[in-house]
């Protein structure tokens, strides 16, 4: 009898050495199709690898979508893509899928056998997905990582090990986040199971719970100390896929903007707004979320069949039931939103342990000696992710006082004049100025240090925007690449270089291109504007004004950007013939810029507010809806009545801003102005609500007071227009021309965020009233004869 054993135990090991053998042969081939991958397949700038967020944090240079992706990924993606030879980055995707098949193994010997943990990693091995080079290359190690150790945990329940599964948690949140919600789950389910626990186990969820925010902590006084707003994850990554979803739709729609199709004014919560939408369309949600996970399973149905069956067979071990959980947690939480096929990829090589839980009651569990081996080589790669992530955490801890020194860009030149992304950068702020000289020589640097795609296009864009011979290499022919917005680019470009060079024939084929890639990224006209714009902005001064006018008269081009947008690039040749001190030329821009807003296609009128609108609404919201209601029917004892309740309740500026108005327009300033007060001792530095007191005094006969405010308002936020409008209007009231007109001046200097665009409209035409009468006719009458596009 023992010597049947024995030679069970003996065939045991040879089999599992058998399928190590079969892993290590296929991943031999994996890691030569990684070694022959060009870098553009790890990953890509402006993509969602955010290579440049994660440069920022490495450099300590200020940038504007820094917290948009979590700091493990954008730093690791960076360092990789940029400060790493092509040999180097294929190494560390070919250590991070060793790494990842080694997780595997150690799981599966630890909750079956070494056999079962062989058969795990060699399912893995054998898996037709990218993971180790797509975005969740690193991802999938962390969340195996929490995986081991949510079993080891399961298995033997302590404080210790809560500990170690928080850390793993923790990690992964610093890379991607949907493990976010997963402790709160899991306390929930043990709660469910054994609701008299004692004292002990009530710490072990406190330290599964909080632990995690520990990890968060700096990345979340970061974005206070940069934004003063609470950001606890990825700021605004989600967005599409959260708005999408509600919508009803399984797949992402890549580059469209969803807030656009969803119609969402700009600063309103796209989560408020899809809470609204399910609420109105449960049955149409629900039929989406069932979709997903259709879907999802249906990328590996047969590994799905297997571990469900698996799941089955083992329904009554704890640690089983423990890491079933945590599979069906990570498609699920997908599954809230819209999908793509990597965000699943971290979930297959769990399946795939699982999976192999189905031949365990024939195999014998693994040996102490392997089962120490395993549990030493985890902790091994969880050591050096943690490292990965101590340093991420030391940049993101510093990031705010480096990025806001002086000449922050200037230093990293100096300190790194072989940075690519660095000469990159400056050169394309450069460009994005109308500097195309200066930015063509930053950018051939660039293109000289890396000379990818990428960087070939941004310095075929400096060249074309130069003028000149050089603007030549644009009649090679295309990369034939697309999706992403460097594609639109270069085709949007090359049309630009055919429609300037007298051949709108080849252009329009061109500008057909982009629509077909447009349709298909499922891109639409509010993605291509920004695009144009920023490629219009290139341009020099000088030459501008002929660009725009392709834009605005080529039939190839004019159905690609809106009007209000063609109104905006006329506007910004105003700000620089100002700034250049040409009156003359300045008057002339401003003119065609005022005809475009005036034939822009009108919004359509408010539609009557259904069901959804009723859902969306607070009690505030419906306060102020009766107070509306009771002015417009002559009952203004119950208009103010209502008011006065609606502004006792826990409101947004948004919302006290709009009761404030509701007083002006019954004529209550007083009260109006009482409101006003409490919100400047919230927030004493808030321009608008400054600007709006003295619009307040004003109407109310104090005349040095609103002044006063006025000039606060500006010195507070010189970008905000409305204050530099309601200042003017009372010194041309007063007959103080010089001083409307140079206050005007000043306005339009600044660059103003799109909500104010219509202030700035107003600006200008009340500038232009102004301007000396001498030499103004002729260019007066050739804007106002000007057509309309």
């Amino acid at each position: 009898m023992r010597g049947g054993l024995r030679w069970a135990g003996r065939w045991e090991n040879i089999a599992t050495a058998a399928l190590l053998a079969c892993v290590g042969i296929q991943l031999l081939s994996r890691f030569s199709k990684i070694a022959e991958m060009a870098p553009d397949a790890f990953c890509r700038q402006e993509s969602d690898f955010h290579i440049e967020g994660g440069e920022a944090l490495l450099h300590g240079v200020p940038w504007p979508g820094v917290a948009r992706a979590m700091p493990a990924y954008s730093v690791t993606n960076a360092f990789l893509y940029n400060h790493l030879p092509r040999a180097a980055s294929s190494w560390v995707h070919v250590a991070a899928l060793l790494a990842c098949v080694t997780l595997v193994f150690a799981l599966g010997a630890f909750l079956y056998s070494g056999i079962c943990g062989a058969g795990a990693a060699f399912l893995y091995a054998l898996m037709p997905h990218g993971s180790e080079v797509e975005e969740r290359w690193l991802y999938t190690m962390a969340v195996l990582i929490a995986a081991y150790f949510l079993a080891r945990r399961a298995r033997a329940p302590s404080l210790r090990a809560s500990a170690w599964l928080a850390a793993a948690i923790g990690g992964s949140l610093l890379i991607l986040s949907p493990l976010f919600l997963f402790p709160a789950l899991l306390v929930s389910y043990e709660w469910a199971r054994d609701w008299r626990r004692g004292p002990s186990r009530r710490w072990e969820a406190a330290a599964l719970c909080a632990l995690p925010l520990i990890f968060l902590a700096p990345w979340i006084i970061m974005n206070w100390r940069l934004s003063g707003r609470l950001v606890i994850l990825e700021d605004g990554r989600a967005e599409n896929n959260i708005i999408t979803g509600a919508l009803g739709l399984v797949r992402t729609l890549g580059m469209a903007d969803s807030r656009a199709i969803a119609d969402i004014p700009p600063g309103h919560s796209a989560l408020l707004w899809a809470a609204g939408e399910v609420l109105l369309h449960p049955m149409r949600y629900l039929a989406a979320v069932w979709g997903r996970v259709v879907y999802a399973a249906g990328l590996h149905p047969l590994l799905v069949l297997a571990a469900a069956a698996s799941a089955w067979l083992s329904r009554k071990r704890e640690d089983c039931r423990q890491l079933q959980l945590l599979a069906g947690y990570f498609i699920a939480i997908h599954c809230l939103m819209s999908v793509q096929e990597n965000y699943f990829a971290p979930a297959w090589p769990i399946l795939a342990v699982l999976t192999a839980g189905l031949f365990a009651g024939w195999t014998k569990p693994a040996s102490k000696r392997l089962q120490g081996a395993s549990e030493a080589a985890v902790y091994m790669v969880f050591g050096l992710l943690l490292l990965v992530q101590g340093g991420t955490l030391a940049l993101v801890w510093s990031y705010p006082g480096r990025a806001a020194a002086p000449q922050a860009w200037e230093r990293e030149l100096s300190s790194h004049p072989k940075d690519p992304w660095l000469w990159s950068e400056r050169g394309m702020r450069r460009l994005r100025a109308g500097q195309a000289a200066a930015a063509s020589g930053d950018l051939a640097r660039a293109f000289s240090l890396n000379p990818q795609r990428d960087q070939e296009i941004r310095y075929a864009w400096a060249l074309l925007a130069r003028g000149g011979l050089a603007a030549r290499i644009w009649e090679r022919p295309g990369s034939g690449r697309s999706g992403t917005t460097m594609d639109f680019r270069e085709r949007i470009l090359k049309a630009v270089y055919l429609g300037l060079n007298g051949r709108p024939r080849e252009a329009g084929k061109v500008m057909e291109e982009v629509k077909k890639l447009a349709d298909v990224s499922g891109a639409n006209g509010t993605t291509l504007a920004p695009i144009i714009l920023e490629i219009i902005s290139s341009w020099p001064a000088a030459t501008r004004p002929t660009v725009i006018a392709l834009f605005e008269n080529l039939a190839a081009f004019r159905s690609k950007i809106d009007q209000e947008s063609l109104a905006e690039a006329w506007l910004d040749v105003v700000r620089l013939n100002l700034a250049a001190g040409d009156l003359q030329s300045a008057f002339t821009h401003a003119g065609y810029a005022l005809v475009l807003g005036r034939s822009a296609t009108t919004k359509p009128p408010p539609r009557e507010p259904g069901p959804l609108d009723l859902l969306r609404k607070d009690e505030g919201s419906l306060l102020f809806d009766r107070a509306e209601a009771s002015l417009d029917g002559g009952d203004r004892t119950s208009a103010l009545t209502h008011l006065a309740r609606a502004l006792k309740k826990s409101l947004s500026d948004e919302q006290f801003r709009h009761g404030v108005l509701l007083y002006q327009r019954i004529g209550e300033y007083a009260l109006a102005l009482e409101v006003v007060e409490r919100r400047l001792q919230i927030r004493p530095d808030d321009a608008r609500w400054r600007n709006d007191r003295g619009t307040l005094h004003s109407l109310m006969g104090r005349r040095k007071e609103a002044i006063a405010d006025w000039n606060s308002a500006i010195a507070l936020n010189r970008d905000l227009l409305a204050p530099y409008f309601s200042l003017g209007s009372l010194y041309v009231s007063l007959n103080q021309r010089q001083e409307a007109r140079d206050l005007f001046q000043r306005a339009l200097l600044r660059r103003p965020g799109k909500e104010e665009s219509e202030a700035a409209k107003l600006i200008l035409a009340e500038w232009m009233k102004l301007l000396p009468a001498r030499g103004s006719d002729r260019h007066r009458q050739t804007w106002q004869a000007r057509p309309a596009p």
